[in-house]
């Protein structure tokens, strides 16, 4: 392999599919990122078997061949360069790697490229895309409400709910949920209706991606994998098997609710990282208090003191004490940028939704409380 590229081009390339390579032991190969020069690209791909990245980068390419470099240490290296361009070069009876950049020469002890996963192949009938801020901001609004560990693992994925050109995308770890709602141009004259549980992960690293406004995010959605298109990035994931629980069913009736209160979410946010300060030093939770237009915020920590503060909202219904994990109104405060929500309530130890002013996307946050005695 011999090839020349710009070092921006390198960096962009390496960065993007290094989010794949796995930092886990068990197969060393997993720790590479392969390069294989053809035609006017380099293609570099990782994978750590639940999701794979590749990246065409353009290059003058002057022989083709394929090697598998370790991708920390290569990036690592290459961030340390200039402007300019950089030239590989590998042996066909080698695995090592020869950079040259500027004075400096280097070289990488590879590993055998027969031994690096290929990419799966994916088969299905179910495509679209999606235009790539609209699908940053719904992954945005949900992934974090993903469960962090995979006990159990449908909690630690996205489930992506499809009908026809529209779609419903949500995430819980069973104490709160977040739900979104969008639509995608579909592919074809095929029956569009699948339930698909995306990884958190896989979503939230797609999400970063496709940071390009003028991109559409493309997907192909397999049976065990689905593969994902962002101009010259191709992302493959593996599916997570399991039943969904039914989201609906969780979600309070119109019905249900008995008390609603219209809070200003600047100020909201103000008392709350206040309270922060004594919840994380104690039990980690927040108590409010509403009552006539007015919410009052209490918090403790068990060797530094307390937190209270009250505040006025638009508030309709009796006098209601309930308690959160603050962490998890934290989380929704950070991803929320409209000026006002709603929070709407059935009771104290049942379900409150928060949400935000004017979202057209039919936005939800469902948020458990907090025994307390």
């Amino acid at each position: 392999m011999k090839v020349s590229c710009h070092v921006e081009d390198l960096l962009y390339g390496s960065q993007t599919v290094g989010r794949a390579v796995s930092n886990k032991n068990t197969l060393p190969i997993l720790s590479g990122i392969m390069m294989q020069a053809q035609g006017n690209d380099l293609i570099l791909r990782a994978t750590d078997l639940e999701m794979a990245i590749e990246c065409h980068i353009p290059a003058m390419v002057q022989e083709e061949g394929a090697v598998v470099i370790p991708g920390k240490n290569f990036l690592d290296l290459i961030r340390c360069f200039d402007e300019g361009d950089v030239d590989l070069t590998s042996e066909q009876d080698s695995f090592d790697l020869s950079i040259s950049f500027g004075a400096s020469n280097t070289k990488f002890r590879g590993m055998d490229v027969l031994e690096f996963p290929a990419l799966p192949p994916v088969s299905g009938e179910i495509s679209g895309s999606i235009a790539a801020p609209i699908f940053r901001d719904l992954v945005k609004q949900i992934a974090f409400a993903a469960a962090t560990d995979e006990v159990r693992p449908v909690f630690s994925g996205v489930l992506m709910d499809i009908t026809e050109d529209r779609f419903v995308m949500v995430a819980t770890d069973t104490h709160r949920l977040a739900k979104t709602e969008g639509s995608w141009q579909t592919d074809g004259e095929k029956d569009s209706n699948a339930k698909v549980i995306i990884p958190a992960r896989t979503m939230m690293e797609l999400a970063r991606l496709a940071d390009d406004d003028n991109e559409k995010v493309q997907m192909k959605i397999g049976k065990n994998q689905i593969i994902f298109q962002i101009g010259s990035i191709v992302f493959v994931s593996r599916l997570i098997n399991g039943q969904y629980p039914p989201y609906r069913d969780v979600i309070p009736k119109d019905s249900a609710f008995h008390s609603f209160a219209k809070i200003d979410t600047k100020r909201f946010r103000q008392e709350m990282e206040r309270a922060s300060v004594f919840a994380r030093s104690g039990n980690n939770l927040v108590k409010f208090i509403f009552s006539e237009n007015s919410l009052q915020i209490m918090a403790a920590g068990q060797d530094i003191g307390e937190f209270k503060s009250r505040f006025n909202i638009d508030y309709q219904g009796e006098e209601l004490s309930i308690a959160y994990n603050i962490r998890y109104i934290m989380d929704i405060l950070k991803i929320m940028d409209s000026e006002q929500f709603m929070m709407k309530l059935t009771g104290p130890m049942t379900p409150a939704v928060i949400i935000p002013e004017k979202e057209e996307n039919e936005y939800l946050y469902l948020l458990l409380p907090v025994r307390i005695s």
